[in-house]
């Protein structure tokens, strides 16, 4: 399923200007690519739950720095990648 862009923009939009419930809609929303993508990297399920944990703390500490919202996916699997 794929889930629209300008649902995702709002949702980061909101979350920047702190929301929690649009940072956990967020989180719900894109958690199977996350969680996909750090299994392809881990293969672990442990590991890729507690990767997960630290990804969406860094997701919230430093949302507001994303200039624009449609560079979300790329820049938050960028977060998964470095902390795997």
């Amino acid at each position: 399923k794929t889930i629209e862009q300008s649902y995702l923009n709002n949702l980061v939009q909101k979350t920047s200007q702190g929301s929690s419930n649009a940072f956990a809609e967020l989180a719900a929303a894109v958690y199977r690519r996350h969680y996909s993508y750090l299994f392809f990297m881990l293969h672990d399920d442990d590991k890729v739950i507690h990767c997960l944990k630290a990804v969406y703390v860094q997701v919230l500490h430093h949302v507001s720095f994303i200039g624009k919202p449609d560079l979300y996916m790329p820049w938050s699997c960028r977060i998964c990648y470095h902390i795997c």
